[in-house]
């Protein structure tokens, strides 16, 4: 397998033909990983082995609001920049917005609880495992 990244995140490409135009070496992705904000996470549904997304934790705080509604203490901003099933509800729906399941919030900001975004410092090896 060859290991490329897009943007701010690993993916990993059976063919040469399919290397992405932007690369990040492992030093300036452990430096991103350990930094308080916009921390590179693995975002999940139901369980924390249930990883339905790749992306980042958003600077924040408890009273900061997202889509009108307070972030609260328990839950964090992220962003999805990589989305790994489409097809599965998102945790804490707007209930203002259509957008219901993963697929539907690929590149947006919404809120996420706590206990299901992953942070791990080998992300980077192969972040689909799980």
């Amino acid at each position: 397998k060859n290991k490329d990244s897009i943007g701010a995140c690993m993916v990993y490409f059976e063919d040469d033909l399919l290397k992405g135009a932007y690369k990040l070496d492992q030093n300036t992705i452990l430096n991103e990983i350990k930094k308080g904000e916009n921390r590179v996470c693995k975002l999940a549904v139901g369980s924390p082995d249930n990883i339905v997304a790749l992306g980042h934790v958003q600077e924040s705080t408890s009273s900061t609001i997202i889509h009108g509604r307070e972030l609260r203490e328990h839950n964090f901003r992220v962003s999805i920049e990589v989305v790994l099933d489409g097809t599965t509800l998102i945790p804490i729906p707007n209930p203002d917005d259509d957008a219901k399941l993963v697929g539907d919030v690929f590149g947006s900001h919404l809120t996420w609880p706590k206990m299901l975004v992953i942070f791990e410092d080998n992300w980077y090896a192969n972040p689909f495992s799980k």
